[in-house]
């Protein structure tokens, strides 16, 4: 493992990947200095606001009022902490795809609901295509991780079906390294 993906309690920013800033998202005028800052930030949410601002050349004020401002404008979604897993005690790491019964209103909400309320969802996404849903699903055993997809899913009456994938490794992003490669791991400062 390299070093941006073997800590816990790392916070970074949530960001627009670096090649859609300065593009016209919605209306929001991001100029080269804004994607200066998120480049920055994507790389180390702790970094303070004077070494940010002598990395990206601006004065402390004025970095700190362009932060502000990317919070306010909802670019910089918030904070949050990237936890290994692993040291958890969950050793099951996975991709679930999850199919819906096709005509079953309102099957998409109630099936979102019972992944929002779930201990063992990292991610849940709705994705286009055959399947409906794309879910990470932690454990601590296999035992663990195939009583949620008999008991949790194949036997929700508004999924018709599950695929599962365990991952071996995270090559760029994953459970463990949320901010990314190239991410600066600091746990000393929790």
């Amino acid at each position: 493992l390299t070093p941006h993906n073997q800590v816990s309690n790392y916070f970074v920013h949530s960001l627009v990947p670096e090649s859609y800033a300065g593009a016209n998202m919605n209306d929001l005028k991001l100029d080269r200095m804004d994607t200066k800052i998120l480049g920055v930030l994507r790389k180390n949410g702790r970094i303070s606001h004077q070494e940010l601002s002598l990395k990206v050349g601006l004065s402390p004020s004025q970095c700190l009022r362009r932060v502000k401002r990317l919070e306010a404008e909802g670019v910089i979604l918030g904070y949050s902490a990237v936890i290994d897993e692993n040291r958890l005690g969950n050793d099951i790491n996975a991709w679930v795809i999850v199919k819906l019964q096709r005509n079953s209103p309102g099957a998409r909400e109630r099936v979102a609901l019972l992944l929002k309320n779930r201990p063992w969802v990292r991610l849940a996404t709705g994705v286009t295509g055959d399947v409906d849903f794309m879910i990470r699903v932690v454990a601590p055993r296999m035992a663990d991780f195939s009583k949620i997809l008999i008991d949790e899913l194949n036997n929700h009456p508004d999924i018709s079906s599950t695929q599962s994938f365990i991952c071996l490794d995270d090559l760029v992003g994953g459970l463990t390294s949320m901010a990314g490669p190239g991410a600066v791991v600091d746990s000393t400062q929790a």
